[in-house]
């Protein structure tokens, strides 16, 4: 599987490392090599505009050994987590109470009147990076799907404290993909990072935005500092980078 794939990427003129086999899940293929800093991400730019045609999600993790502790290690095979995720309603699961525009016009105006002055601002991907800024080694892994959404249900990610379940991911990071071209880029054992290739723009459509985040990830809201929903929309207009923790 190795020496094909890196065939196909070399037909694409990329000439990758040395590839081995990478088992972050049972009946998936995945493969990988090691990388670090600015370098592991230009390679995923360069691994993500070819994902059509090589059949790989390329996907940044620290280590294979943590990734696979990011398991939920159910029961349920890849190809059943995956069409789990393919069922669910992305807009249901993350708006349990209605959507940002289904809110009273008043209610609406309100957040926007409480619009943060000094939002923080996170506009750099965290993991192939040390505290310092310094270049973190990580491993490129190279998974066998189609979309970015895939590959949470395909790795088992997730059930586990506050975590969604795997299917959740998916479905969740489908809808994201439809609305603001959401791919995913780093997978830790506590953390997502996206790309928002269409961010939310206007600040109607970052309350949008930050209406689903926490019931997604509500842990996530201490990575922005942010208290309340026009807070972390604040952090949200923009942004091409999006990240998730939790604890």
């Amino acid at each position: 599987m190795t020496d094909d794939l890196a065939g196909r990427l070399a037909a694409q003129g990329l000439d990758a490392p040395w590839l081995e086999p990478l088992p972050l899940a049972a009946g998936v293929s995945a493969v990988g090599f090691a990388s670090e800093g600015e370098e592991a991400l230009t390679w995923w730019r360069r691994l993500r505009a070819v994902n059509e045609r090589i059949g790989f999600w390329p996907l940044l993790i620290p280590s294979v050994d943590e990734a696979v502790r990011a398991s939920g290690a159910g029961e349920a095979g890849p190809a059943e987590r995956l069409a789990r995720a393919a069922q669910l309603d992305g807009v249901k699961l993350l708006n349990p109470k209605g959507t940002f525009g289904s809110l009273d016009e008043q209610l609406q105006q309100d957040m926007l009147a409480r619009w943060p002055e000094q939002p923080r601002r996170i506009d750099e991907f965290a993991l192939p990076y040390l505290r310092d800024g310094s270049p973190a080694p990580v491993r490129v892994a190279l998974v066998a799907a189609e979309h970015g959404w895939h590959v949470p249900p395909l790795l088992d990610y997730g059930n586990w404290n506050d975590c969604p379940e795997p299917a959740v991911h998916g479905a969740v990071l489908r809808l994201w993909d439809h609305h603001y071209g959401a791919d995913l880029v780093c997978l830790s054992a506590t953390s997502l990072e996206l790309a928002l290739s269409r961010p939310p723009r206007s600040r109607l459509d970052a309350l949008a935005f930050a209406w689903e985040y926490p019931s997604y990830c509500l842990d996530g809201m201490d990575l922005y500092d942010a208290e309340d929903i026009p807070d972390l929309a604040g952090c949200l207009i923009d942004a091409n980078v999006v990240r998730f923790w939790w604890d």
